[in-house]
């Protein structure tokens, strides 16, 4: 039986019941009753926002079937990745076996009936050429200086995940991301690139929220700045530039 506590303040005492919770119960305990010299009570903590639903996190069920882009941004964008692949083929092969095949229309279907309207045309062409990159392997080929592209089932997914923070958060929204934003690349520290409703290509960090800053206007100018960086070797807009080694590209300062 305990017979008795430490505490500050001791001015008389006497014997009372406590309760004692414990991780497998709550149990009686005979303490002495103390009484403690007047401190200020703990401050509360800021109320919790409530939770919010917003409508374009939770768009309608039906099917959106995928549109051809027109002969320029499905010309554009090929030619894009026509020399990112040449590039890697040539200086990063390991990288360049972590792209995927072309995601079949039926998954570009379903990721745009998700997110409840029409993928940006440049990424659709994309997602034909490229469903992304295998990400499970340590030379998946990245946009500078650490994104990885993703595939249309987990643009889908993060899409989806990235709402429910944001609903769960309610007026807290981390940073300033938005339903519209459709994801493409994803780092490993939770970062992502998007592309805006208007096909505006920015980056989201947690900690930053979203910027645009050095980001071109389009995906499909992102896929040319990407392979004009890895052919001349020059740092982009984030000062890394290509560095290949072991047959795995790199990004470095």
């Amino acid at each position: 039986m305990v017979a008795g506590v430490v505490a500050l303040g001791v001015l008389t005492a006497c014997t009372t019941r406590a309760e004692i919770t414990r991780p497998r119960g709550t149990i009686v305990v005979q303490t002495p009753h103390v009484r403690p010299t007047a401190v200020s009570p703990p401050s509360s903590p800021p109320p919790r926002p409530s939770p919010v639903r917003l409508a374009g996190c939770h768009p309608r069920t039906d099917t959106i079937a995928v549109r051809d882009p027109s002969a320029a941004t499905t010309a554009r964008v090929t030619r894009a990745w026509r020399r990112i692949d040449a590039w890697l083929d040539a200086h990063a092969p390991r990288s360049a076996r972590s792209l995927r095949n072309p995601a079949p229309d039926a998954s570009i279907a379903r990721l745009q009936t998700r997110l409840g309207r029409p993928l940006p045309p440049d990424l659709v062409t994309s997602l034909r050429v490229h469903d992304g990159a295998d990400a499970t392997t340590a030379a998946a080929f990245t946009f500078p200086p650490f994104h990885v592209p993703m595939s249309a089932r987990d643009v889908g997914r993060e899409w989806r995940m990235m709402c429910g923070v944001v609903e769960d958060l309610g007026t807290q929204n981390p940073g300033d991301w938005k339903p519209a934003f459709t994801p493409f690349a994803q780092a490993g520290d939770g970062g992502e690139l998007y592309a805006d409703h208007t096909g505006q290509v920015g980056e989201y960090f947690a900690e930053d929220g979203t910027h645009t800053d050095g980001y071109p206007a389009s995906y499909a100018a992102f896929l040319e700045t990407t392979a004009t960086l890895l052919e001349t070797g020059r740092p982009g807009p984030s000062g890394f530039r290509a560095h290949p080694h072991d047959g795995v590209l790199d990004w470095k300062p």
